[in-house]
């Protein structure tokens, strides 16, 4: 067991013993973002953490920051060379979305807009057919709508398809988002 893995196991018996859930914090490193504290994130890098490790759920610390709408964290992450590619297992043994896929579907066009400007995928389909504008267009909430716009803002085609045909506009049942997917298509039609 090297000195990171020793690290970690006694971190997470200091939460248990403390009473503290391990959901999300089982490394010190996933409790800094939890905290979404760049400072701890970058104290927990220079102490060894690996950017990437897996928590017990599977997730990244970039895919935590990301579910959890940790802006901070998530921007001191991809900084600092995360990989936002990186897909851990779930309980069920499926694997987990990316990081933005996972922003899209919680709706958090902060975190969005911050992975875009680093390049990350958009674009790219899951095995369930869909990409982050569907996951997005699916949510009801204003968080969602604004998700829908931090993808067009950043070039994603307000008519890109899932894989079996369907465009992000037939998925939402939110007014605000559908209002702005139509205004991205007629606006997309227009410059033909």
């Amino acid at each position: 067991m090297n000195t990171n893995e020793s690290s970690s196991r006694l971190f997470i018996v200091a939460l248990s013993l403390a009473g503290l859930p391990r959901t999300f914090a089982t490394t010190p490193l996933h409790a800094a973002v939890e905290q979404n504290d760049p400072t701890a994130v970058r104290t927990a890098l220079a102490d060894g953490a690996n950017i990437n490790e897996l928590s017990e759920a599977g997730q990244t610390p970039l895919l935590h920051a990301a579910e959890a709408d940790k802006l901070r964290a998530a921007a001191s992450l991809m900084k600092m060379g995360a990989d936002a590619s990186i897909r851990g297992p779930t309980a069920d043994g499926s694997l987990h979305l990316p990081p933005m896929h996972a922003a899209a579907a919680k709706g958090h066009a902060k975190i969005i807009k911050m992975l875009l400007r680093y390049e990350v995928d958009a674009i790219g389909v899951e095995s369930d057919g869909l990409a982050p504008i569907h996951r997005a267009s699916l949510g009801a909430d204003a968080g969602h709508t604004d998700a829908v716009f931090a993808l067009l803002d950043g070039n994603v085609p307000p008519d890109q398809p899932t894989s079996d045909g369907r465009q992000p506009i037939q998925l939402s049942g939110n007014g605000n988002t559908r209002q702005l997917l139509n205004e991205a298509l007629r606006e997309k039609r227009r410059r033909g």
